[in-house]
């Protein structure tokens, strides 16, 4: 299938046509128009693009996706619990638990004996960075260096954290960087490590939810596409 064959087809199913100044494009022209569109349209804001609110405050949309999505989400989400498959992935994992043992739901990474704390500190600043690529060695890193992982230091210094991870060669450092500082800056300001959030805030969900997002930058609120 030649890209425009491709993209005519796609275009098909929403009962849309190419671009009359597109059909004379070869196909290398062709999937250039085509990827500068779409990068505008998911990736580029522009003046009088709207804006949406989060947290009391007022932010422009960060592309026309965003505002679609904002308006389209839960439609296009349809999330439902289908209740019988529910009750069959539980009784299944309650089959395994009698016949193996709780072992059967352990990690299987090298965790070098690191205690609870230890792992829930190493896991509280590297969960949000496994996008694209997870970081490597984690627990190995802490193992070495526990000071990589001292809150008052990523706060600090959260490019450092970054290096100290290996990921600071990947893409998009500017997320990775907010979400380092903030995770950071939610464990001082609680004055608690990663393992004592729970208990901080009663075991509740929402509670850590609506706390940890009160930090959230512009930047990335931008970024979350249903606020």
């Amino acid at each position: 299938m030649t890209f425009r064959e491709f993209i005519e087809q796609v275009g098909a199913s929403a009962n849309l046509t190419l671009p009359m100044t597109w059909l004379d494009l070869s196909e290398v022209e062709l999937a250039q128009r085509f990827l500068s569109v779409a990068n505008r349209y998911f990736f580029q804001t522009y003046d009088g693009i709207g804006s949406t609110e989060f947290e009391g405050s007022e932010f422009a949309y960060f592309s026309d996706f965003h505002r679609f999505w904002e308006e389209n989400h839960e439609e296009i989400l349809n999330a439902r619990i289908n209740h019988a498959q529910a009750r069959l992935a539980a009784e299944s994992l309650r089959g395994a638990l009698a016949q193996h043992g709780s072992a059967v739901f352990r990690v299987n990474h090298n965790l070098h004996g690191l205690t609870v704390q230890q792992l829930a500190q190493v896991r509280f600043f590297t969960a949000n960075q496994d996008f694209r690529k997870p970081p490597d060695d984690q627990f190995t890193i802490y193992l070495e260096r526990p000071e990589v992982f001292d809150p008052v230091a990523v706060a600090e210094a959260p490019d450092d954290f970054l290096t100290s991870m290996g990921l600071n060669r990947l893409s998009q450092s500017d997320k990775r960087r907010d979400f380092a500082q903030n995770s950071a800056r939610f464990l001082t300001e609680q004055g608690i490590t990663a393992f004592e959030i729970a208990g901080r805030f009663g075991n509740d969900a929402v509670a850590i939810r609506n706390a940890i997002t009160v930090l959230a930058t512009p930047a990335m609120v931008r970024r979350r596409p249903t606020c």
